[in-house]
């Protein structure tokens, strides 16, 4: 009986031992699917090419092959094949007007899915854009401020006024005085119907207009053909080649105040009771 038990023992200690390492096989490690991480961002419209989005993450710790499956709209970026990262192709798409958001579909070799890439544009003030009761036509160096013009005339013939008046304020000429010179022209010369009481109202619900100085008609000037453009589409009335009076006074005679011919940019030092157009502008800032 002895003998039979140490036989029936080491059957048991065997079919043990084979059961234990059945469940040894059956435990090992599995490899992980490779995944592919969706990318969403947001960036300021009109960026340059070149630019770098963002890249597509994934949990491979082996390299992989990316590829851009489609995108809207079509050509806007490219991705680099090794690392997944994402650059500007064309930026003229990038323009909030036309493509508030640009999305992707992004693949890669072994992924058992693909990435979803959206893109979000942060609209900003672009010259001949019409914001702010008018269209810009000037933004400063950090592009949260700037000047609008009316997208029409106040008057088609108006005086400049006050002939043999000289008025102390009016002669400023940097950007931004022509407010300034406005308030001084209405302040002095207090006479209904003058170019500086007709810019100086409300147009298009805001208040806060004048008359532009030398500096400001200039920088219209420049941007005439893309103002005169937003000006169409937005229902006014274009800028002609006329004269329009500024809001300086001749530096030499008070019966005189300059004016800007918008057919060749020139300036006259003209008679203050010459029937010339007027278009007024504003200041706006988004902070």
């Amino acid at each position: 009986m002895k003998k039979m038990f140490k036989i029936k023992s080491w059957l048991a200690l065997a079919t043990i031992l084979s059961i234990a390492s059945c469940s040894s096989d059956d435990t090992s490690p599995q490899t992980p699917s490779v995944t592919l991480q969706d990318l969403e961002v947001t960036i300021d419209e009109n960026p340059t090419n070149g630019a770098v989005i963002g890249t597509v993450q994934s949990n491979s710790t082996t390299a992989l092959t990316f590829n851009i499956v489609s995108q809207t709209p079509s050509g806007a970026m490219e991705i680099d094949a090794s690392t997944g990262e994402l650059t500007i192709i064309d930026a003229a798409l990038f323009d909030f007007e036309t493509n508030p958001a640009i999305t992707a579909t992004v693949s890669a070799s072994g992924a058992s899915n693909n990435a979803t890439v959206t893109i979000e544009l942060v609209d900003k003030a672009e010259i001949g854009e019409y914001k702010y009761g008018g269209v810009i036509f000037w933004i400063n160096a950090n592009g949260n401020e700037g000047y609008v013009v009316s997208i029409n005339d106040q008057s088609s013939g108006a005086v400049w006024g006050c002939i043999g008046l000289d008025i102390p304020g009016a002669e400023g000429q940097n950007i931004g005085d022509g407010e300034s010179n406005t308030l001084a022209i209405v302040s002095s010369c207090n006479v209904s119907g003058i170019a500086a009481d007709m810019a100086n109202d409300i147009i298009n619900g805001f208040s806060d207009w004048f008359l532009p100085n030398l500096n400001e008609f200039g920088e219209i000037y420049n941007n005439k053909a893309i103002i005169n453009s937003a000006i169409i589409t937005n229902g006014g009335s274009i800028i002609t080649d006329d004269n329009y009076w500024t809001s300086i006074q001749s530096f030499s005679n008070s019966s005189s105040a300059y004016a800007i011919k918008f057919w060749d940019g020139t300036l006259n030092n003209i008679n203050r009771d010459n029937l010339f157009k007027v278009r007024a502008v504003r200041h706006w800032t988004d902070f």
